[in-house]
């Protein structure tokens, strides 16, 4: 099992016995989310996060993502992940979310700066990937402070809540990180 400690926060995985807590976070900043995430109408009741748990356990053990919950001071405030591996061009997609009372302290630009560092460091990634809607400025701002090269704009690409999404695409490649 996955767990990166730096100073106050740690990203680990999810075991199944943490699915309750997972489904509180989400219910409680349900309508923030449904602002930015298509998946928050799929996720109703505690046996929708079992379930998906268990199929990004199942991708974990085939190296084909990893899913993380970020503890700030022990306590979950949202999740950071590659939600997608693709080992034969050694690249990932990153994905996150933080719930709304822990935004504003530096805690998803740090929680992005381990899973990279582990990515590139541990997984041996070539390039990461991450994107936003691009109304997501807050989302954006966490991206730009990381050092990650605009590659794209991708127009009315994602399907939220009934609106099409135009998405920003982003990508590092191993030799232009640095972890400052």
């Amino acid at each position: 099992m996955v767990s990166i400690t730096k100073d106050n926060l740690t990203l680990k995985q999810f075991d199944l016995l943490q699915a309750e807590l997972l489904f509180r976070i989400i219910d409680s900043n349900r309508k923030y989310f449904k602002t930015w995430f298509s998946w928050v109408d799929k996720t109703n009741k505690l046996e929708d996060i079992e379930i998906f748990l268990k199929n990004e356990n199942e991708k974990y053990s085939k190296g084909e993502g990893i899913y993380l919950g970020i503890w700030f001071k022990n306590t979950l405030s949202g999740v950071v992940s590659f939600n997608y591996i693709n080992k034969n061009n050694n690249c990932a997609t990153i994905g996150y979310w933080l719930a709304e009372e822990f935004q504003g302290k530096g805690i998803m630009t740090k929680a992005c700066k381990m899973l990279i560092e582990y990515g590139f460091n541990t997984l041996n990634l070539h390039k990461i990937d991450i994107s936003h809607a691009s109304e997501n400025i807050k989302s954006a701002n966490v991206i730009k402070k990381i050092g990650f090269t605009h590659e794209g704009h991708f127009r009315k690409s994602e399907l939220v809540n009934g609106i099409y999404l135009d998405q920003e695409y982003y990508g590092l490649l191993k030799e232009e990180w640095k972890n400052e």
